[in-house]
């Protein structure tokens, strides 16, 4: 994933994220940085993972603001815990939500988050996901790493791509089919989970 992360650095330079859960282990792990990651870094161990890699387009561009919106965005509570990645733009001006729910300060993945996540459940949580398809103004491709689970899925307009293929033997999602040795099954189709 370290490698393919880096290799996708034409889609933004400005930063790069990675949650992996190991394999026989519960836990998802973060690794997030503002400049490709290192070799040091290894995925011998890893069972399930996401990774990002962004240009932003966020108009604070000091090291704190760019820290805070690399992605994937964990969420962890006493109830459950996912990290989330998303590529697109989310129109909140044309939901009906409060100024509370919303705030401009930080990147819409993290509002995401915070307004569709905040009263989430293990029970709930695949309807949450069906919501966020029906309710959620704008283009986007979302994937969030939950418990042994990938789930991916595209706004309702069809516009962000998502890719579903295979990549030395493992089944590998992008937002693009440019990897060298990635055989392209499908795209993600628009309202799929």
């Amino acid at each position: 994933i370290i490698k393919l992360t880096n290799s996708l650095s034409n889609r933004g330079k400005d930063s790069y994220g990675i949650s992996y859960k190991e394999i026989n282990n519960d836990e998802i792990k973060t690794i997030k940085s503002l400049k490709k990651f290192e070799e040091k870094y290894t995925d011998k161990n890893t069972e399930i993972c996401i990774g990002h890699c962004r240009y932003s387009t966020t108009k604070n561009k000091s090291k704190q603001a760019f820290n805070n919106e690399i992605q994937p965005i964990h969420y962890k509570n006493n109830i459950l815990e996912f990290s989330l990645i998303h590529n697109g733009n989310i129109i909140f001006e044309k939901m009906n939500i409060t100024y509370e729910d919303y705030d401009e300060t930080i990147s819409d993945t993290q509002n995401l988050v915070n307004i569709f996540f905040k009263d989430i459940t293990d029970d709930n949580f695949e309807k949450t996901l069906i919501d966020i398809i029906d309710k959620l103004p704008g283009s986007f491709a979302i994937m969030v790493l939950y418990k042994d689970s990938l789930y991916v899925f595209c706004d309702k307009y069809d516009y962000k791509p998502c890719c579903l293929g295979n990549l030395n033997g493992n089944y590998c999602l992008l937002s693009e089919n440019c990897i060298e040795g990635f055989e392209k099954i499908k795209y993600i189709e628009s309202g799929e989970i």
